[in-house]
């Protein structure tokens, strides 16, 4: 699949391994659909990551945003000191008022993902059908 690692971290304190790969997000999806994930609960593609402040995760997400239309939800995971509702209820506020995306839980067209990682958060907006394959959920 031409997915090469160049460089990997663990959160100890959060039981997070973290790979760098460098792949797109749609050719990582077609190695995992064939692939029985034994070992690992998720996989979950970041496609940024910054300081895990709610500033700093506004901004990444409205820089990832840009250009987008339709409907979106947020989903955070949280390990740090922020808990995941303030997080999605504060950047659903953000990016309902400068992008004028709606919030719609149940049937998003993105799904904005926030995964804590201590001091820093990672930063991913996918398909549904992406979310769903990545965390192994059966509903958003």
């Amino acid at each position: 699949y031409g997915i090469t690692a160049s460089r990997s971290s663990i959160f100890s304190s959060s039981g997070v391994f973290v790979i760098d790969a460098n792949c797109d997000v749609h050719l990582l999806a077609k190695y995992l659909k064939g692939y029985k994930r034994i070992y690992s609960l998720k996989v979950m593609p970041l496609q940024l990551i910054v300081d895990n402040t709610l500033e700093d995760l506004a901004n990444g997400v409205l820089n990832l945003m840009k250009g987008f239309k339709g409907t979106f939800a947020i989903r955070a995971v949280k390990r740090g000191k922020i808990s995941a509702k303030t997080i999605e209820d504060h950047l659903g506020a953000i990016i309902a008022k400068e992008l004028g995306l709606s919030v719609d839980l149940r049937n998003p067209d993105h799904v904005i993902i926030i995964e804590g990682l201590g001091s820093k958060a990672g930063i991913s907006v996918l398909n549904p059908e992406l979310y769903l394959l990545f965390t192994r959920k059966k509903r958003i």
